[in-house]
């Protein structure tokens, strides 16, 4: 939709307009409210964006597409004291497990795709949230499993490997990275590195990241 265009775009108040415009002209459409849910997120503002989820949920009760993508909703980029990270992750650690649990059906697969990319701001050990995350999706969400992929051709033994972002120049993302692309076997992975929207040019990691491919 134009709304999803213009927030891939960095246009969310934009984006915002045309949204509310297209929920006002048919409100019956959820996709349009996952969307508004979305641009929400991408403003980095949760409470707005849970208000959605939460007010779908209560429509549909079975459907788990808002609870997923609500998770990453409750996880705010900024908390006040190490006793507020802990409360956060336990109530996720709660609720990954309640939702892996959970009888329903995940009814917008495409939009249930989701990233817990604040927990990267805790200091904290992140495995054991991640690994029930990828419980949950092998539960829920099976087209997402390694296991459902096409095998590869004969002729292909390094598995394919492609690194998303808009980050990946001079950014403490971009440093960060920098390091996890340079330590994959090249042996056993062919490595791709994708600049996404709005990515900014930068010539020195640009051509470090290239040395590293």
């Amino acid at each position: 939709t134009l709304a999803t265009a213009e927030s891939t775009l960095g246009n969310t108040d934009a984006a915002l307009g045309h949204v509310r415009q297209a929920i006002a002209l048919a409100p019956e459409k959820i996709e349009y409210q996952l969307v508004l849910a979305a641009i929400h997120e991408r403003r980095e503002e949760g409470a707005e964006a849970l208000a959605c989820y939460h007010a779908l949920q209560a429509q549909a009760p079975k459907e788990l597409t808002y609870r997923i993508r609500a998770l990453a909703a409750s996880l705010p980029r900024q908390v006040d004291s190490v006793t507020t990270i802990d409360s956060l992750r336990a109530r996720l650690a709660s609720e990954i497990d309640a939702i892996t649990s959970a009888e329903g059906i995940v009814g917008f697969p495409e939009q249930a795709a989701f990233t817990l990319y604040c927990l990267a701001y805790h200091g904290r050990n992140d495995y054991p949230l991640l690994d029930a995350t990828a419980r949950l999706v092998r539960t829920h969400l099976p087209g997402l499993r390694t296991d459902s992929l096409p095998p590869r051709s004969a002729g292909r033994t390094r598995l394919h490997i492609g690194i998303l972002s808009s980050r990946l120049h001079n950014h403490s993302i971009g440093k960060l990275n920098i390091g996890y692309i340079r330590h994959l076997d090249r042996s056993r992975f062919h490595v791709t590195v994708i600049h996404g929207p709005g990515s900014v040019a930068d010539a020195s990691t640009t051509a470090a990241l290239c040395r590293l491919c």
